[in-house]
């Protein structure tokens, strides 16, 4: 799943980040991520499906002991949607995924082979994508001026 975007501007933008210094720039594009990632993640949190009554949840006791049950009510998956930082890379990024311990949203998005996919990610994504793009833009811009405007009266 490739996703293609064209910025226009971007030399300009570059430029003005660069003025900035790279502890600034980084600040404002993060920022203006985690806000651009907002109505993703809500539009994700809204769709995402949950079980319609309590179900049990099996484990194995300590040291291999009986098994045990415990009821479980759904909703665990919705409640785990959340927005970070990826680290690592050369470029700033920030990603809406779950927390580790709803790990079955793969399955339920991508499907398995005794279960057929029920995409509920990609769509949330491609009906929020135009907002979040015009939200990161003017995130962006009121970042960067804020920025400049406390480094003109430092200087």
């Amino acid at each position: 799943m490739d996703i293609d975007l064209r910025i226009e501007g971007a030399d300009e933008l570059e430029a003005k980040l660069q003025l900035l210094g790279k502890n600034f720039a980084n600040s404002a594009l993060y920022g203006a991520l985690l806000d651009a990632a907002k109505p993703i993640a809500d539009e994700i949190k809204k769709t995402t499906p949950v079980a319609a009554a309590p179900y049990y949840r099996y484990w194995k006791g300590k040291r291999g002991g009986e098994p045990s049950r415990k009821p479980v009510q759904g909703g665990t998956m919705r409640k785990s949607v959340t927005r970070k930082r990826v680290k690592g890379l050369d470029v700033a990024a920030v990603t809406v995924t779950f927390k580790s311990k709803a790990f079955y949203w793969l399955f339920r998005e991508k499907g398995t082979p005794k279960q057929a996919a029920q995409p509920f990610m990609r769509p949330a994504f491609d009906r929020k994508q135009p907002e979040s793009l015009a939200i990161f833009a003017d995130k962006l811009r009121k970042r960067i001026e804020k920025i400049a405007a406390k480094q003109n009266r430092l200087s």
